[in-house]
């Protein structure tokens, strides 16, 4: 009986002592915040050391403690020089009187970051490095949120990449969490993301609104260069932003192409539009015009050979050569007496070139 009891009360000891223990761990990280929410030194002070120890151009400190540890904490966003954009993210740790590199980032894309800040993010009483980076070109950039973990020594980051200039993929970012494998983090990641502006709502398609005509015909005609392709008419005149890079008038049809954009063709006495052709890789815009009466014939920039669109049917062709020659990127296009021109010397009769075959008919034959 006695034994029993005792066990009975170890038991419950036990189960008390967990939510206790809990309730005294939550009660110090509360006492540590409230004895630490002002930085140990001044931002001047911290650039000093930090410059003390790393040289160069300091752009920004912040000293910091962490409850795991006895120790002054200073992060620093630093770079070579005034005149030189190599800024790389450092962690000084106290050590004696002094301080030394505990850990450094690679270095960064953007020339300042838009966030440098120092916040205990998962609640531990730990504090953690945050920081963004990004890199846009003209085809495609990303950005990315960065956490350091002084406490366990890893960095934790959330990525958003998009490549725009894939006119038949995504509207919206591709999202990569490094490392993946940490469950927990990746919370705590997503909560930071979201206030700092990162994992927002995707950019809802609307393929019956002319703004997303582009998104609609790969939609329907994936990235083909030639057969029957699928057209969807948009009341109105073209509302596309981009330069117009070449245009031609055939009296029913007005054809337009822009830069980095699609092939459209408006209906002037119906006043409506359609998409063409649009190219997946958006360097390949149609960059020159010619018409015989039936078929629209076209140029692409940095794309060897010739392509046509006949509005009868609904027909695209590729042509990559003439009678056994390759044809070459064409920079100016004329059409004379149903002969083309290409770049003002390679003349190109159409009933030839026709009857040798398209791609299209070439994939067929075989």
């Amino acid at each position: 009986m006695l034994g029993e009891a005792l066990t009975i009360a170890k038991t419950a000891l036990a189960a008390l002592r967990r939510p206790l223990k809990a309730a005294s761990h939550k009660a110090r990280i509360w006492s540590f915040r409230l004895r630490t929410r002002r930085p140990p030194f001044a931002e001047v002070k911290a650039k000093e050391i930090a410059y003390s120890v790393l040289a160069g151009d300091i752009l920004c400190a912040i000293s910091y403690r962490n409850l795991d540890s006895p120790h002054v904490f200073i992060a620093s966003l630093r770079r070579s020089s005034e005149v030189d954009f190599d800024p790389r993210v450092y962690v000084l740790e106290q050590i004696g009187e002094t301080y030394k590199v505990i850990w450094k980032s690679d270095r960064l894309y953007n020339t300042i970051p838009t966030a440098f800040e120092v916040q205990d993010v998962d609640g531990d009483g730990n504090r953690e490095v945050i920081f963004e980076d990004q890199s846009y070109g003209t085809g495609g950039g990303s950005r990315s949120l960065m956490v350091y973990s002084t406490s366990n020594a890893r960095l934790f980051s959330v990525t958003e990449s998009l490549n725009w200039q894939d006119r038949a993929g995504p509207v919206s970012p591709e999202i990569e969490i490094i490392p993946a494998d940490a469950h927990d983090m990746v919370r705590v990641l997503e909560a930071v993301a979201k206030s700092h502006g990162f994992l927002q709502p995707g950019k809802v398609v609307d393929f019956d609104s002319p703004e997303f005509s582009v998104q609609r015909w790969h939609k329907e005609n994936g990235t083909r260069t030639s057969g029957i392709v699928r057209l969807h008419y948009y009341q109105g005149h073209p509302p596309c932003k981009a330069t117009v890079v070449a245009t031609l008038d055939t009296g029913t049809v007005l054809w337009m192409s822009f830069f980095k954009g699609p092939l459209i063709g408006y209906e002037k006495l119906n006043d409506r539009h359609f998409v063409a052709f649009s190219a997946a890789w958006s360097y390949n815009w149609t960059k020159n015009l010619a018409f015989d009466g039936q078929s629209l014939w076209f140029g692409s920039h940095c794309k060897n050979g010739l392509m046509s669109f006949r509005l009868a049917d609904s027909r695209l062709e590729s042509y990559e050569s003439f009678q056994g020659t390759a044809l070459p990127e064409v920079e100016k296009l004329e059409l004379d007496d149903r002969v083309l021109i290409v770049n003002g010397t390679l003349t190109v009769p159409l009933d030839a070139l026709i009857k040798g075959g398209s791609l299209s008919t070439k994939l067929q034959v075989n």
